[in-house]
């Protein structure tokens, strides 16, 4: 046996995100491939260099002791007749059912055509009335996968609340009967995904209403499984794209200009900012008068506004037209750009700071989020399907944009701001939130989740939000406290930084 050197601990895992799945078209399984398509699918993973009974060490004991695996010698002389020549049997599976043996002789080098797995089986040459069938050895290995890796997920994320119908394709909740199901599935339905396909129950002698009620659930758990990693997987791969472009354009354009004027250098070190943020960087070309209305609603913002910036990020106000963008957030650089001209950005690349920075992992990919995320994918789809317009022609060329779980956070905590009747020149005003800047409709439903939603995280994480406050100042006062030296002493001066 070949001595397999350990490079790494972290366990082997299908990536869903290359999946082609339609989840609009998945009501109707009737004579449909999906299971076929989903386990091929999985099936490319299979280690060809491992000897075959390491490739059936699943994560949950409960597969993996489904069968035992024996090594053959040309035994099965039918299956080299009905096969390509050149065709090998080299693993016979062996399980049991209602204490009698079955087998299934597992093709190595031919990939056995669905006509065939449907319907073929031999008889054995050894025992009368014992009938052999055959499947190709990483169909096998797929199937088993698909339910190693359901039983993982399942208890992962809870399929049994209520709240999973909003994830669901299939709008179901699930039981602890079903669940459980997994663990005998295989046996039940002799190592074939074809019996989740309705044509083909009888062949397995589904008759029973119960036994079918199995099936049908069972078909709709694993889907759902399938749905919801390859959403994570595009999702966390959306994520890690965002990341990557802007740690390059962050390297090219972001870093602090040598030419500064004196006086503005002087207000960007004795700034109110600086009480909650790293540094502070100003735009030679920034209005003074105006920066400071800015500056008091913060500090009044920051009576309301709770959360501790332990993570304290940069902030830096500069000309952002060449990015065609209001406002960045670089995460690698912990690092919030507002642009000059849209300070009501502000509060949209601040909430992807919070997004980043409120627990070890992203709250945008967290199971918690995921309604939200989904009536919001839901709704940018149907605009584009129901509408022929520049608007529809935008948002599809940007769907990976606006679909990004940390946008999607961010524009949501948007809604959630505003709809709090918070006023100040940092957040956008209700009118704002229109479906060209990505806001799709939001009726009174979906914002009772929304608001929930970040009540809940906000109350977790420390931020304590007040409704309807009025936090616009005064200019009158501006200008009496732009006569005055504020001197503020930072509480920490450079660059902080962490990686992903």
């Amino acid at each position: 046996m070949k001595e397999e050197r350990i490079l790494s601990l972290q366990k082997n895992s299908v990536n869903f995100s290359k999946l082609k799945l339609d989840v609009t078209n998945l009501w109707n399984l009737k004579k449909d491939t999906t299971f076929e398509r989903i386990v091929k699918f999985i099936a490319k993973d299979y280690d060809e260099t491992k000897n075959v009974p390491d490739n059936f060490i699943f994560e949950h004991e409960c597969i993996s002791s489904i069968f035992t695996i024996e090594q053959i010698d040309g035994e099965c002389n039918k299956l080299k007749k009905f096969m390509k020549t050149g065709t090998e049997t080299k693993y016979k599976f062996m399980y049991q059912k209602d204490t009698k043996e079955y087998c299934i002789y597992s093709v190595t080098n031919y990939d056995l055509p669905f006509s065939y797995r449907k319907k073929y089986f031999i008889d054995s040459t050894q025992k009368k009335n014992q009938r052999y069938e055959v499947m190709n050895i990483k169909y096998l290995w797929g199937l088993l996968k698909l339910l190693d890796m359901a039983l993982t997920c399942t208890a992962k994320y809870d399929f049994i609340d209520q709240k999973f119908e909003t994830i669901s394709v299939f709008k179901n909740h699930y039981t602890e009967e079903t669940i459980g199901y997994i663990k005998t599935f295989a046996q039940e339905t002799r190592f074939s995904a074809l019996c989740l396909i309705d044509d083909y129950s009888e062949r397995y002698s589904i008759t029973s209403q119960k036994r079918s009620t199995q099936i049908r659930k069972c078909r709709e758990l694993l889907i759902d499984v399938v749905v919801l990693m390859r959403r994570n997987d595009i999702n966390l791969q959306l994520t890690k794209k965002l990341e990557k472009n802007s740690k390059s354009d962050y390297a090219k354009s972001f870093q602090t200009k040598k030419d500064i004027p004196e006086n503005i250098t002087n207000i960007m070190k004795n700034t109110f900012f600086l009480k909650d943020f790293s540094y502070v960087e100003l735009d030679q070309d920034i209005d003074i008068g105006k920066f400071r209305i800015l500056e008091n609603e913060w500090r009044k913002l920051r009576e309301q506004l709770k959360y501790p910036f332990d993570k304290a990020p940069e902030l830096r106000f500069r000309k952002l037209g060449q990015h065609k963008a209001t406002g960045l957030y670089y995460p690698t650089f912990n690092c919030i750009c507002i642009d000059i001209d849209n300070p009501s950005s502000f509060v949209h690349e601040l909430s992807h700071y919070f997004d980043y920075t409120a627990k070890n992992t992203n709250l945008s990919l967290d199971y918690d989020f995921m309604p939200i995320a989904k009536i919001y994918e839901d709704r940018i789809r149907q605009y584009i399907k129901n509408n022929e317009n520049e608007t529809s022609k935008y948002l599809k060329n940007k769907l990976d944009y606006f679909l990004t779980p940390t946008e999607i956070f961010a524009r949501m905590a948007e809604v959630y701001w505003v709809n709090k009747g918070i006023k100040h020149s940092l957040a956008p005003i209700k009118e704002e939130l229109t479906i060209n800047k990505g806001f799709p409709d939001i009726d009174d439903e979906y914002l009772k989740k929304i608001i929930e939603y970040f009540d809940n995280i906000f109350d977790k994480y420390c931020v304590d939000i007040q409704k309807d406050t009025d936090i616009f100042v005064n200019t009158e006062q501006i200008k009496l406290q732009n006569n005055n030296k504020i001197e503020i002493k930072p509480n920490k001066i450079g660059q902080f930084y962490f990686n992903f």
